[in-house]
């Protein structure tokens, strides 16, 4: 069975080609975005993945993100996994880029994705898949902080990264 298609990028973030994710050279990237929402008391939203999810499941995350699809960009895929994941639409603004090292088990191949950081605000209600998402958290950025320090393993190691570089 082919796996999912979709771009890849070089360590400058370049478009090289476009094939099968089965088909990645340890030099290319692919692309994601996720995006931290805070509420308008300053606490964060945050994702706790799906159990049954392949990924990580039931890990921290941030509020919402996912795969850059094939001739998507950043803030086009960002805007479609917010739909998808949270039933939401908000504004959000560009903090910056990540280069991740995605490896599921120890022992797996490198496998690197560049990650677009956003940030917005949204005091709504959330409407989540329940296949990618169990439920969304809200913690003040202290009670964030202290998670971190005595239990990272409750995070997604992609959102820790995009935290600890934009977040915190």
């Amino acid at each position: 069975m082919n796996e999912k298609e979709i771009d890849f990028f070089d360590k400058d973030d370049q478009y090289i080609r476009t094939g099968d994710f089965s088909t990645k050279e340890a030099h290319e990237y692919n692309r994601g975005s996720i995006a931290f929402l805070f509420a308008s008391d300053g606490k964060l939203w945050v994702q706790k993945r799906a159990l049954t999810d392949d990924s990580y499941p039931g890990r921290l995350d941030a509020t919402c993100g996912g795969a850059v699809d094939i001739g998507e960009s950043y803030k086009e895929a960002l805007i479609r996994e917010m739909k998808e994941e949270i039933g939401i639409q908000t504004e959000v603004t560009q903090l910056g880029r990540v280069a991740y090292n995605f490896k599921k088990n120890e022992g797996d191949k490198d496998d690197f994705e560049w990650e677009m950081v956003y940030r917005g605000e949204y005091d709504g209600k959330f409407i989540c898949d329940p296949a990618e998402v169990h439920e969304i958290q809200k913690h003040s950025l202290g009670d964030i902080k202290r998670m971190i320090e005595t239990s990272p393993s409750l995070f997604h190691p992609e959102a820790l990264l995009a935290l600890r570089t934009y977040i915190l």
